[in-house]
């Protein structure tokens, strides 16, 4: 019917989104954001992701590709090791002997960006259905 064929849009759009962001974001915290950013694109626009089905779901591959985008520039907010930006930004403390560690940073980073990254995929999902409503 059409409101099963709805809903399972709806669904699967939620479920790309969060699933893509957040293992992104977790990946940002042990490789940086630009290499885990490379390895996921070459990931998602692989022919053997491309064949199980995100091909012919135009939405759900964009969905995946901007959850993508979102991680990798959230990502680097929650330990100094997501982003070079944060281990320069360390460096330049130090030198000005203003105390940041990386212990610190991350009590922060872990406290604020999961909530950032859940609102922003939720604001993600919901543009998503809207222009692309199945």
């Amino acid at each position: 019917s059409t409101q099963s064929t709805w809903a399972y849009g709806v669904m699967s759009h939620l479920l790309s989104v969060y699933s893509v962001g957040f293992v992104s974001l977790i990946a940002c915290q042990m490789l940086n954001n630009q290499p885990m950013t490379v390895l996921f694109t070459r990931i998602l626009m692989h022919e053997s992701f491309l064949s199980y089905g995100l091909n012919s779901l135009s939405s759900l591959r964009l969905g995946s590709s901007l959850s993508l985008v979102l991680a990798s520039n959230v990502g680097g907010n929650v330990t100094l090791i997501g982003a070079l930006a944060g281990i320069m930004w360390s460096s330049i403390l130090s030198r000005h002997d203003v105390p940041m560690n990386y212990l610190s940073f991350a009590k922060l980073g872990c406290l604020h960006m999961p909530i950032v990254m859940m609102v922003s995929l939720f604001v993600l999902w919901i543009e998503l259905i809207i222009i692309y409503p199945s």
